[in-house]
């Protein structure tokens, strides 16, 4: 449990990091989720389905624009997004997850982009999901470089399922041109 406390806590401090999950459904349905984050209030998300731009956001900490769709007009957003990158720098998914790691081994040693990654398997129930969880960490610094995992969820008698697949970069070559308003 230690090992993912340590990969929470360097993923937190890191002062530029790009998260990109892609998510496919029970209906080979593909939704891909980018947040970039620099430090200290910085923010470039994009969600796009099944490879169609479906929202980009960009905030600095003063104020947040937002597209629609891949040929929307980008708008100032009525709301400042500030408190929530804060919050987001605080607390991450990654937490929600070690928080609710039970059967946490270690499963082996692999090189991910050329970087020595030591990866533990867990399961987690957390927010109504089953989740099995394939995690890469950094031999070298702790940061979380990779994850897969395979969630359920019970709704209604119906079982849904989805298998994400997360990558992780930092590094200073990560940096958000907010668009000119």
């Amino acid at each position: 449990m230690e090992a993912l406390k340590k990969a929470q806590k360097a993923q937190l401090d890191a002062p530029a990091s790009r998260m990109k999950v892609i998510t496919t459904d029970d209906n080979n349905k593909t939704s891909t989720v980018t947040i970039e984050m620099v430090q200290p209030d910085m923010l470039h998300w994009t969600t796009e389905n099944d490879g169609q731009l479906a929202m980009e956001m960009w905030a600095d900490g003063k104020k947040t624009y937002m597209r629609q769709g891949p040929g929307g007009d980008i708008r100032e957003s009525p709301i400042n997004i500030s408190s929530l990158i804060t919050q987001a720098r605080q607390s991450n998914a990654l937490e929600t997850l070690v928080a609710a790691a039970q059967d946490l081994k270690l499963a082996g040693h692999e090189d991910v982009n050329g970087a020595a990654a030591s990866i533990y398997t867990f399961k987690s129930t957390a927010m109504g999901l089953d989740s099995s969880v394939k995690l890469w960490v950094s031999d070298r610094d702790n940061l979380p470089l990779k994850s897969e995992a395979d969630t359920r969820r019970e709704l209604k008698g119906h079982t849904t399922s989805k298998k994400s697949v997360t990558t992780f970069e930092y590094g200073p070559s990560i940096q958000i041109a907010v668009p000119a308003k």
